[in-house]
């Protein structure tokens, strides 16, 4: 049984290279189909210029009159003949070729659509040896170590994608809040107008308080989530992630309505916390790059080990 499965464990291995190798073929094929299209383009354009010329040289026209006084209206007029055959083969050519890329990159298409995805059944092949391994002698050391790595480098994936997001989604609602408080700011009442300028100051104020709480809590939610990363999966002290954190709490805490008017500046809380958001964020996602890599090494491992075994 276990040979039975390493041989169909190593035919799956062959389908998916050669699947991938289909894919790049397919790939080539569709820039191929694409450049030959604008070169079909290019020389019909060409063509259709060099038919115009043919076709004024041998009508009644003024142009044709002026190159007969000069003399070279006949040499003129074989060029452009000349021109045109010519053209009229290279556009040949290119149609004759974007028909033969057209059936490469369909006959490409329908073989990977025929073949099905060699990916899941290589997968099914390899949960099946797994099954068997841990039926026959229980489930190796090795293996369980691997199994428990790569579970916990998944969860830290899923973690720092849902911290990089929440981070994101605070940036632009703190552009977002700070559009709109700078649209009502731009909103004037004649000075007769009192009581109206003394309605719209009061608007203007609670609209802007409550921007400024929409951005606490997008702050404080993006917060939360690089705690959950922090607590969980450690931090390194190279990046800086905890002083952030703490940072960016103490902005939100005092995040008010006139915190969201753009200092001219440039140093005001509004552009303090955007930068902050955006740095944190951005040494979040060189985080979250690494631990995919290390996830990517430990599947490896964890399928090199099932099919060796």
């Amino acid at each position: 049984m276990s040979s039975d499965l390493n041989t169909k464990l190593a035919e799956a291995k062959q389908r998916i290279q050669a699947r991938e190798q289909l894919e790049r073929d397919y790939a080539e094929a569709r820039e191929n189909l694409a450049a030959t299209r604008k070169q079909l383009q290019a020389t019909a354009l060409h063509l259709e210029q060099a038919a115009i010329e043919v076709r004024t040289l041998e009508g009644v026209t003024l142009d044709r009159f002026l190159y007969a006084l000069q003399g070279s209206r006949t040499q003129r007029l074989e060029a452009a003949r000349q021109a045109c055959t010519e053209l009229e083969n290279e556009y040949n050519q290119y149609a004759k070729t974007l028909s033969r890329c057209e059936r490469d990159a369909e006959r490409l298409e329908r073989r990977i659509a025929q073949d099905g995805d060699p990916q899941e059944q290589y997968a099914s092949l390899l949960k099946r040896k797994q099954e068997q391994l841990d039926d026959e002698t229980g489930q190796p050391e090795q293996l369980r170590e691997l199994g428990d790595a790569r579970a916990s480098v998944r969860a830290a994936v899923a973690d720092i994608q849902r911290a990089v997001d929440a981070g994101n989604e605070a940036f632009d609602d703190l552009q977002n809040e700070i559009g709109v408080v700078g649209t009502l700011g731009r909103c004037q009442v004649s000075e007769g107008a009192a009581p109206i300028r003394w309605a719209m100051h009061a608007s203007r104020r609670t609209t802007s308080n409550q921007s400024a709480t929409r951005v606490a809590q997008s702050v404080r939610r993006f917060c939360q989530r690089l705690g959950d990363v922090l607590s969980r999966h450690g931090a390194d002290e190279a990046n800086h992630l905890p002083a952030f954190a703490e940072s960016l709490e103490r902005i939100a805490d005092k995040f008010t309505g006139e915190s969201l008017s753009v200092s001219p500046e440039g140093v005001g809380p509004a552009e303090e916390l955007a930068e902050q958001l955006g740095t944190a964020t951005a040494l979040l996602e060189k985080k979250l790059d690494l631990v995919k890599q290390q996830l990517i090494a430990i599947e490896e491992q964890h399928r090199a080990f099932i099919e060796t075994a």
